[in-house]
Parts: structure tokens; C-alpha cells; sequence
């Protein structure tokens, strides 16, 4: 980099300040990301697939597949997609059930959920 300077002078080279934030918390790091994305017009909202397939990642990661009616797991999941509802108020969530229903499906199942997810993500469905 040096080198670099030299041969090219200062004026080719600028230096940019940063932030370093130590010993954040997950939920702080996504603040964080999400504000600065927000402040630079970065950002997209999660569509209803994004969040089936987070949901269905973290069932997957936690639960191996198996059916699970644990509310406290879909209080997790809600706060990892930032859902209306997900600071604990269970009816709240309630009112999302046909979401967390398309994600706790067998694999068979979800490998046609994908399918059609990846097809009308690609602009292949018709009418």
C-alpha cells in the first residue's frame, strides 16, 4: 500500500473514518445494520417468503423437522422477523398462524414450497 502512495501521490488516496462497536448483542447488530441501511436507502422490507424461509431455517436448525407447537418458539421466530407482535402479545401472533403453517412442513412438502417460491422469484409463474 505504501508503494502505491508513493507512485501515485496523496491525492489518489483518502482516508475514511469508522465506527468499531464492540460486544453487541445479536438484536443490537441488527439495529445497527438496519439503521445504517435505512440511512443510506439500503434497505427492502422482508417479503412473506423471506420470512417463511427464516422461520423455516431456524424450525429446522432447532427442531430437526419435528411438528412443534411451542409458543415461545414462534415468539422467537416472530422477533427474528421483526413480526407486529412479537414484543409477547400471543394473539398478536396469532393473527399470523398461516405463516408459521406454510414453514413447519415435511420435506416433501416444503421441496415444492421452494420450488414455487424460486419459480415466482424468477418471474416463471403465469397467471
Amino acid at each position: 500500500m505504501f508503494a502505491l502512495f508513493q507512485a501515485y501521490g496523496p491525492d489518489q488516496f483518502h482516508t475514511v473514518s469508522a465506527w468499531i462497536y464492540v460486544g453487541c448483542s445479536k438484536e443490537d447488530v441488527k439495529l445497527l445494520a438496519w439503521s445504517h441501511n435505512v440511512d443510506n436507502e439500503y434497505w427492502k422490507n422482508m417479503t412473506t417468503i423471506d420470512c417463511i424461509l427464516t422461520i423455516h431455517l431456524m424450525w429446522m436448525s432447532e427442531f430437526k423437522g419435528k411438528k412443534v407447537w411451542d409458543g415461545e418458539f414462534w415468539m422467537k421466530c416472530a422477533k427474528e422477523i421483526l413480526l407486529e407482535g412479537h414484543d409477547g402479545d400471543r394473539r398478536a401472533i396469532q393473527r399470523h398462524n398461516a405463516l408459521f403453517q406454510c414453514t413447519f412442513r415435511d420435506e416433501s412438502l416444503w421441496n415444492l414450497q421452494e420450488m414455487i417460491f424460486s419459480m415466482w422469484m424468477r418471474q416463471e409463474l403465469k397467471g
